[in-house]
């Protein structure tokens, strides 16, 4: 199969953190204002180099994006419609949710996403809660970079240093790299100057791994 050869070939990657790559953009100049969500959803994606259907419904397909220029970048495959069982290499999240249940209690709009989201409150389907948040399911035995931007109002630092001394407690790799200047969605930004810092993780955890 087509995606088989994909997936040997390259990193499997479903996040616009890999997909970014791909962008041909330019780099925004750091400044006192983070980058809003707005320039994201502003970001034209680059039309697909491949991609094959594995179902008979329409949102039932994948697709293959080389990122252009200079590399080493990874590529993208992306799968849409579909949750598979698989080995997971390496984790590197940015401005990751790490603990559904102590954000969940926060008093922000995205914090009150979480109930709805896995169906109830944490008392009343706890176990929801410990299938789908990252901390709950340490310890995971592969290397993890978190990336957080230190002016983040939406996911505090907190939530990944938490995760990460429970994670080394249990073993993991684990590295929290604080991303000066950059707000939530500046890690996410191929634009934006902390896109740099974003690289730079990648490839360190692809390094261990």
């Amino acid at each position: 199969m087509m995606l088989d050869r994909f997936t040997q070939a390259g990193l499997v990657a479903v996040v616009a953190l890999v997909l970014g790559a791909c962008v041909q953009s330019p780099v925004r100049e750091a400044g006192p204002q983070p980058v809003a969500w707005k320039e994201i959803a502003a970001l034209a994606p680059p039309p697909a180099d491949h991609g094959i259907a594995y179902g008979q419904d329409s949102f039932q397909f994948g697709e293959l994006r080389l990122p252009a220029g200079a590399g080493p970048h990874p590529v993208a495959v992306v799968i849409h419609g579909g949750c598979w069982p698989g080995t997971i290499r390496w984790t590197s999240t940015a401005a990751g949710i790490t603990d559904l249940r102590s954000y969940g209690a926060g008093d922000g709009g995205c914090n009150a996403a979480v109930s709805p989201l896995l169906g109830g409150p944490v008392d009343e389907v706890p176990e929801r809660y410990a299938e789908a948040s990252p901390i709950e399911l340490l310890p995971l035995g592969v290397p993890q970079r978190l990336l957080v931007g230190v002016l983040d109002p939406i996911v505090p630092l907190e939530q990944a240093e938490r995760y990460a001394e429970r994670a080394r407690a249990d073993g993991d790799d684990v590295q929290v790299w604080q991303v000066k200047a950059a707000g939530h969605f500046d890690l996410v930004a191929p634009f934006a100057a902390a896109w740099a810092t974003v690289e730079r993780a990648v490839m360190d955890v692809l390094a261990v791994r």
